[in-house]
């Protein structure tokens, strides 16, 4: 038996979706399609809210692409600023760290090699050419 594996990757309302086809194992169909999603959506935060209608507003277009990471990341930064009550980077790293801050990607903090904290992703299975969230 010969198994094909095909990745693809569909935009999809929030980040994308990578899509794996794998075939020739012999069901009915004989294709099996898995997705997984990006980033969750985060569409409803009331801080992603009021932040794109303040770009909006302000701009008078919608935000680009990278819009809310951004903003969360300017968001974490300036909450660590405050609470270490200086710009120097051992007392900014312990606050980023440590403290969650609420952002429009949700509440995150770091982990000790920077990565976010918070930060989630949406799983979905791809289903009669559906993607049914899990």
């Amino acid at each position: 038996m010969k198994l094909n594996l095909k990745c693809s990757t569909v935009p999809a309302v929030v980040g994308f979706f990578i899509v794996f086809t794998l075939s020739g194992v012999g069901l009915a169909s004989d294709t099996i399609k898995l997705g997984i999603a990006g980033p969750k959506d985060v569409s409803k935060n009331t801080l992603t809210v009021k932040a794109k209608k303040d770009h909006q507003k302000t701009y008078g277009e919608d935000p680009g692409a990278f819009f809310e990471n951004a903003y969360a990341a300017t968001l974490a930064l300036l909450n660590a600023i405050e609470k270490a009550g200086s710009t120097d980077f051992d007392a900014m790293t312990n606050v980023l760290r440590t403290e969650f801050v609420d952002t429009p990607l949700g509440k995150i903090r770091f982990d000790e090699r920077g990565d976010a904290i918070g930060v989630g992703f949406s799983m979905y299975q791809v289903k009669n050419r559906e993607y049914i969230k899990k």
